[in-house]
């Protein structure tokens, strides 16, 4: 599956930077191959590559293993200048003092930008609609008894969260379905659906 995809292998974040000067404004994404930590390989860290990739308007998404020595995740140029999180705002200032930012990275932040409001902890107390809908499935219920705390939480703040009440029945239906099927997440990495 990996080989159909533009994999990029470089050990240097200096070598990342020249890829990401040379395609940039052109390439649609690319699967950056990291070694792992343990590996032994020569490496460009995580934090280093996601660096680079802000300087240039680009962001992480996707992560796949691809063997024991290597995982890939991709990367895409920003899509939605307003969607930072306070985390890689941080960077960006951080960046941009350091002299590293360009052109490119600066287009894709908005003076306006504002990171996200933090998440309010969810209680594990189930809500009544989540509780009504468990109870009219029995093997949903079982399931999501077993499920250790944080993946009780996850499926609740994914339901409760939802800003419109369609969005939320829908994702209460399926999560119902999720916990039939057995699955302990609430979302996969892909979108919510």
């Amino acid at each position: 599956m990996a080989e159909k995809r533009k994999l990029l292998r470089v050990t240097t974040a200096a070598a990342w930077r020249t890829w990401l000067r040379k395609n940039h404004a052109r390439a649609r994404d690319v699967w950056f191959v990291f070694a792992k930590a343990g590996s032994g390989k020569p490496r460009v860290t995580y934090a280093e590559a996601l660096e680079e990739a802000l300087c240039f308007g680009w962001i992480d998404t996707t992560v796949q293993r691809l063997d024991e020595h290597y995982y890939i995740q991709r990367f895409t140029p920003r899509s939605n200048p307003k969607n930072w999180s306070k985390v890689n705002l941080d960077k960006f200032d951080r960046l941009e003092r350091e002299g590293r930012m360009t052109d490119a990275g600066r287009a894709k932040r908005p003076a306006d930008v504002k990171p996200p409001p933090p998440r309010l902890p969810v209680s594990s107390r189930v809500p009544p609609l989540v509780a009504q809908a468990l109870a009219a499935h029995p093997r949903a219920q079982r399931f999501f008894d077993t499920l250790a705390p944080g993946y009780r939480r996850d499926y609740l703040r994914w339901i409760t969260e939802a800003k419109k009440e369609e969005t939320r029945e829908r994702r209460l239906k399926e999560a119902i379905r999720r916990l039939e099927l057995g699955w302990k997440t609430a979302f996969d990495a892909y979108g919510d659906k």
